[in-house]
């Protein structure tokens, strides 16, 4: 008790700071703003081939990404969009640059430029599993359904 009562200036200015950053919402989980659609999904490459995900909502779609796997790794592209930057960083906005065709599959945020709208969505790899039979990915996605607008608020 002696304690609180000396120290209960700063007791007060940790709750305070605790309080002003829960309500600034720096939680983890932020609600996505209302034209930002987001989900869990899985995706499995067959060894040396390729697979397609498609960021829809209910009949319109937002482009796409594809995984392709061989037999050591295997690499995200977005065939009909303007490409891939990976990125250990959980972003709000994707980044208006540095987008290259092709990257390889780990446990990290990936921003693609879906479509020639353009669309961008970000995605973050949650789970890797090879097999003889291909590659399966388990990934949380995000995707903005305004052309033009990077922002994932």
């Amino acid at each position: 008790m002696k304690f609180v009562k000396k120290h209960k200036e700063g007791i007060l200015l940790l709750i305070i700071i605790a309080w002003t950053v829960y309500i600034s919402s720096c939680g983890l989980n932020p609600v996505p703003a209302s034209n930002v659609i987001n989900g869990q999904d899985s995706l499995f490459a067959p060894k040396n081939n390729d697979a397609i995900f498609t960021f829809s909502t209910g009949s319109q779609t937002y482009g796409s990404f594809q995984l392709s796997a061989y037999v050591a790794t295997a690499f995200l592209s977005t065939p009909s969009g303007g490409g891939v930057l990976k990125s250990t960083e959980n972003l709000d906005i994707a980044p208006d640059s540095g987008y290259i065709p092709s990257e390889e599959c780990n446990f990290l945020y990936y921003y693609m430029i879906t479509d020639m709208s353009p669309h961008y969505a970000k995605i973050f790899i949650t789970s890797i599993t090879q097999t003889t039979d291909g590659v399966d990915i388990v990934f949380n996605w995000w995707l903005q359904t305004e052309a033009g607008e990077r922002n994932f608020r």
